[in-house]
């Protein structure tokens, strides 16, 4: 019944051993890593064992099986919970690009008169100089005419941070348009 409590022990005297507690603990992992969408499920698999060896190493008090089982099951939820938030992070500005590219190619097309095309391509042009997060912010700035608080909150990032895209961006269209004339 102290099957876990003498792994443990065996553990910590021979690193070795870990392999048991990995063999003990796959289908915990297993879910963990599957439930993580779009990621490489072998690095996520890696950083869920890292989680297992950091715990191991750091527990200290264990009278039972089910401490042993319960920390070990935190400090693996706790892991995951981190890979996850980074994860949808991640794919969720990877989305927003896509959907902003398929808009900035519709908006040329919504207007009918040359000057139109001609304004909206050149702002195309000038928000695919940017990438990622930055290409974002621009977008929203130049196409959707949004207010720093409103992208902030779409997108998850301080406010301080899209007005000093927004003051670059200003430099850059003067130096872009109003000294090129």
């Amino acid at each position: 019944m102290r099957e876990f409590v003498d792994l443990i022990n065996n553990v910590k005297q021979d690193k070795n051993m870990f392999y048991l507690v990995i063999d003990r603990m796959e289908p915990l992992i297993n879910k963990y890593m599957c439930l993580l969408y779009k990621d490489e499920k072998e690095d996520a698999r890696a950083e869920l064992i890292s989680a297992l060896w950091e715990a191991v190493c750091n527990i200290s008090f264990y009278n039972n099986d089910g401490q042993i089982v319960k920390f070990l099951s935190i400090a693996l939820k706790n892991r995951y919970m981190e890979l996850y938030k980074k994860s949808r992070k991640y794919h969720d500005n990877e989305l927003n690009m896509e959907n902003n590219q398929e808009m900035l190619q519709n908006i040329v097309w919504e207007k009918n008169t040359f000057d139109n095309v001609i304004y909206n391509m050149t702002i195309i042009k000038f928000v695919n100089r940017y990438s990622g997060l930055k290409k974002n912010i621009v977008f929203l700035i130049l196409i959707e005419k949004l207010s720093d608080t409103e992208i902030s909150r779409q997108l998850k990032v301080t406010r301080q941070y899209v007005n000093r895209v927004r003051k670059n961006l200003r430099e850059k269209l003067k130096e872009e348009f109003v000294w090129s004339v």
